[in-house]
């Protein structure tokens, strides 16, 4: 198979990139908003639903684009673009852009 690259941030003092954060059924990823990025990562995420048997909640899959533009492939599949204001949970934790921390734990 060939290896599939996803050109996640970089992290400072030259530390690398960081592209997902994964816990449980929880997952994080920090990719560049293209095309070919979350073509490849929606790749990793199917192989992997194919070969453990599970499926991505799309109604519950979540993201924020830094840039204007929002990736045609969350948005296809259904998945919601997170608003500054917006309250998530990320692995458990309430966190948001733009929110103060009362607001994260009411």
């Amino acid at each position: 198979m060939e290896l599939r690259r996803i050109r996640g941030i970089t992290l400072p003092h030259n530390s690398g990139q960081m592209t997902m954060r994964l816990f449980a059924d929880d997952t994080n990823a920090f990719v560049h908003n293209e095309d070919t990025n979350w073509e490849t990562f929606w790749w990793y995420l199917d192989t992997f639903c194919e070969a453990f048997g599970s499926r991505i909640n799309h109604s519950k899959t979540t993201f924020r684009a830094i840039k204007e533009n929002q990736p045609n492939l969350l948005t296809v599949h259904g998945c919601q673009n997170i608003q500054s204001g917006q309250v998530v949970c990320i692995f458990g934790i309430p966190m948001g852009l733009g929110v103060t921390l009362e607001q994260r734990w009411a």
